[in-house]
């Protein structure tokens, strides 16, 4: 429900501490099987992308400042191995888990896993902790986040320009590594104070392009762990940063879902309704994606037969996905452009890492697509206005050259089965590690709770040879 801004502070006043206590004290036992089997599958999907991403520009230009100003520590970085500080392995990592629009995506909307993941993987390691510990603090740090993103979406980006990622991202990190560090409550509860002062990214790149979009998974990992360490030496902050007066809520957000923080908590799992991409461009390209290739399959049309494609979605997926236009000059822009993607599925039948890299090389100038891409327009559809974001959907309608309308829609956060997120993965990592990680990577998961160490686990995630 959301409450007015005034009522905040009045309504939920303890909420930070009550979310610190459920961090601190969660358990795995307290967690149901199919939450923890979902935290496992989204555990995989996560490290694939990792994988993938951790060789391209944008994550090799962080990994080389990291790898300057970095102490040796114990945590690796994923694919290339170097030993670095928490802090900035988690960096690195999680720029590289955003780094190609293949991470999960939740409907607040928000992107859990790369921060997550990359921050509970790099201080167990330091901590030298279990699968089992590792697994709990992923589930908290993924909770929390929902949760965050829940209370402030989508007002925070369509009213304030925030970028979600991080800005909530440092709280499931911090989280998650005062819960592996074995903060108290007391220190656990500063950590999430701490955070507050983290929070941070705008999302001006949807209407420019550029690499920072990717460095704020980053951003929002190294910060959250900086908040636990600064707490466990004695550091404070406002306990009641979330839903304070001056919190994050009031300040991030001009309709704050206050009761989203704490509602059910330990019985309802916000995190379940994180979703795994099959496409790799925006969550709210995939369902445009998946709309129109139902429509041309269902009628059994060819791209010739068609004459204009007229796409529909919120207020959100219009400002989002519809500013940059026909003409992306960035994979970043291509992947934030309903004209474009749309026009790749359209021409050449593919969204995945290959092909945009191909069309960045190729300079976003192939005739076939941009042909394309300005014969597509985004609308604003009242019925999918209206129910955003409970129900975030994208409608299509196709015209043929001989005048006839084909219709359809999708939804964003269609469910992948465990087996195509496997496939999914074992695609992301081919060019990187030998089928033998992978297999390894993929057992390791799926018995994270047993494992001694995880440090195993993320030997596994490192080139050879």
């Amino acid at each position: 429900m959301v409450r007015r801004p005034e009522e905040a502070h009045e309504m939920v006043e303890g909420a930070t501490r009550r979310l610190s206590e459920f961090a601190a004290g969660l358990r795995l036992d307290d967690v149901p099987a199919d939450v923890v089997s979902r935290i496992k599958t989204l555990i995989l999907d996560q490290l694939g992308a990792e994988v993938l991403a951790s060789g391209l520009p944008w994550v090799s230009g962080i990994r080389s400042y990291a790898t300057r100003y970095s102490r040796s520590g114990e945590a690796l970085l994923v694919g290339t191995g170097e030993s670095l500080d928490a802090e900035y392995a988690s960096l690195v990592n999680a720029t590289a888990g955003h780094g190609f629009e293949i991470d999960d995506y939740h409907p607040a909307p928000t992107h859990i896993g790369c921060v997550a993941v990359p921050s509970a993987m790099a201080v167990g390691q330091e901590q030298r902790s279990s699968g089992r510990d590792v697994l709990e603090a992923t589930v908290v740090a993924f909770e929390m986040i929902a949760r965050v993103a829940d209370a402030t979406m989508p007002s925070m980006i369509f009213d304030r320009g925030f970028h979600a990622t991080g800005a909530h991202g440092v709280f499931g990190s911090a989280a998650a590594a005062a819960c592996l560090m074995g903060l108290s409550p007391q220190e656990s509860l500063m950590a999430l104070a701490l955070a507050g002062s983290h929070a941070s990214g705008t999302v001006e790149y949807t209407q420019t392009g550029g690499d920072v979009k990717r460095f704020h998974a980053g951003v929002g990992a190294a910060g959250g762990i900086r908040s636990a360490r600064a707490a466990a030496v004695g550091m404070t902050g406002p306990p009641t940063v979330l839903e304070g007066k001056k919190g994050i809520l009031l300040a991030f957000s001009a309709a704050p879902d206050v009761d989203a923080l704490t509602e059910g908590l330990g019985d309802k799992w916000s995190l379940m309704a994180t979703a795994i991409k099959p496409y790799t461009a925006c969550g709210l390209l995939n369902p445009q994606i998946d709309a129109y290739r139902a429509v041309m399959a269902r009628n059994g049309l060819q791209t010739s037969d068609v004459e204009r494609v007229v796409v529909g979605g919120d207020r959100f997926a219009v400002v989002h996905v519809g500013t940059i236009g026909p003409e992306p000059t960035s994979i970043v822009g291509a992947q934030f452009s309903t004209h474009y993607s749309l026009a790749m599925a359209a021409v050449l039948g593919a969204n995945d890492f290959q092909t945009y890299q191909r069309m960045e090389r190729e300079g976003f100038c192939d005739p076939a697509v941009l042909e394309m891409a300005h014969r597509i327009e985004l609308v604003l559809d009242s019925e999918c206005d209206a129910r955003y974001p409970d129900i975030s959907k994208a409608t299509i309608s196709i015209r043929t050259r001989d005048g006839r309308t084909f219709d359809g829609e999708a939804y964003s956060y269609r469910e992948l089965p465990r087996e195509e997120v496997e496939t999914k993965f074992r695609k992301l990592v081919s060019e990187t590690l030998t089928d033998e990680q992978a297999d390894g990577v993929v057992d390791s998961i799926a018995r994270l709770e047993d494992l001694p160490d995880v440090a195993g686990l993320a030997r596994l995630l490192v080139r050879r040879g």
